[in-house]
């Protein structure tokens, strides 16, 4: 019967237990690093799904009030109390506020789909109920 057992001489075993200890920290370094980064990624864009909410609301205030002076405007137009360019006015106002309120609710969907990718979720579930 042989047995064999190596013997390392030299500092070997000390330096090659420092080698793997550095590499753990290392290792737990990177781990820290994913894990801080993944953290901020998901507060950003939650804070931008949050902004593109007021948005939203922003927007949609905005067009309810150039309906509300579209609609003025044209009474005005019919009573005979302006031109008709007022009432033209308000209806670019109005069609620029639509065009606003569609793009911030574009911006929801563009930022409910970063925040979904950082864990791979369909966008079913990140919708109100």
């Amino acid at each position: 019967m042989q047995m064999n057992q190596l013997i390392e001489l030299g500092g070997k075993r000390e330096a090659r237990m420092r080698i793997a200890e550095s590499e753990k920290a290392s290792a737990n370094a990177t781990v820290f690093e994913t894990q801080a980064m993944l953290r901020f990624q998901l507060v950003s864009y939650f804070n931008e799904l949050l902004l593109a909410q007021q948005r939203v609301q922003f927007a949609l205030k905005t067009y309810e009030l150039a309906s509300l002076a579209t609609d003025a405007a044209q009474k005005r137009v019919q009573a005979g109390k302006v031109p008709p360019l007022e009432a033209s006015r308000a209806q670019v106002a109005q069609a620029n506020a639509d065009l606003e309120l569609q793009q911030s609710k574009s911006s929801i969907v563009v930022t409910q789909q970063n925040l979904a990718s950082l864990w791979e979720a369909t966008l079913q579930r990140l919708e109100r109920p």
